[in-house]
């Protein structure tokens, strides 16, 4: 082997080497800015609990992004209201840059999505608040607690990426493979 050759592989090997990055590496440091408490782990579904007291959130309002690798892009929270209330979205949002609300008679759908920074990154906490503005009470368990019990959420997660140092490493892998093919197909040569 030519010491062109070796030089070579040496110096992409050492390149996909320093484009590794350190973000996402579990046992990175990281702040969690939210609500105290004991987050729930969610998934592709879960329930926001309404307080059947005060019509808004919860203590149990806190909830962290189940997935150890995948951003949460998107969610959708459904609901029937049992009166002629409407549902606004709120000007600021966190995590995204866009709210829908929608109904379909009192079935009510709410869509945040145009992730901001990706969305809710894995393990992350977050917490959804049904308050009125300004206020510690909501309007979501009606009159006489005959509103929302649950929101019903889903969540929609991207679609792991795999790092530029792995594509890079396995497109040299497999280029390394075609070349060592070409090579034993080709009649013999002094390289």
């Amino acid at each position: 082997m030519k010491l062109s050759l070796v030089f070579l592989i040496a110096t992409l090997v050492s390149l996909a080497a320093t484009t590794v990055r350190a973000d996402g590496v579990p046992g990175d440091a990281r702040i969690i800015v939210g609500h105290g408490g004991d987050p729930k782990k969610v998934g592709k579904t879960f329930l926001v609990p309404v307080d059947q007291t005060t019509g808004g959130s919860t203590s149990a309002d806190d909830f962290e992004n189940g997935s150890t690798t995948q951003d949460i892009i998107k969610l959708v929270f459904t609901a029937t209201l049992a009166n002629d209330d409407t549902v606004t979205c709120p000007k600021l949002t966190f995590y995204f840059g866009n709210c829908t609300s929608t109904n379909k008679g009192k079935k009510w759908t709410i869509t945040f999505d145009d992730p901001l920074k990706g969305g809710i990154p894995p393990s992350d906490m977050f917490f959804v608040g049904l308050d009125d503005p300004g206020k510690t009470t909501g309007k979501w368990a009606g009159k006489n607690g005959d509103g929302v019990k649950d929101l019903e959420a889903t969540a929609f997660f991207s679609t792991p990426v795999p790092e530029p140092a792995t594509l890079f490493l396995l497109l040299t892998g497999l280029g390394g493979l075609w070349f060592r093919q070409k090579r034993r197909a080709s009649p013999q040569t002094n390289l």
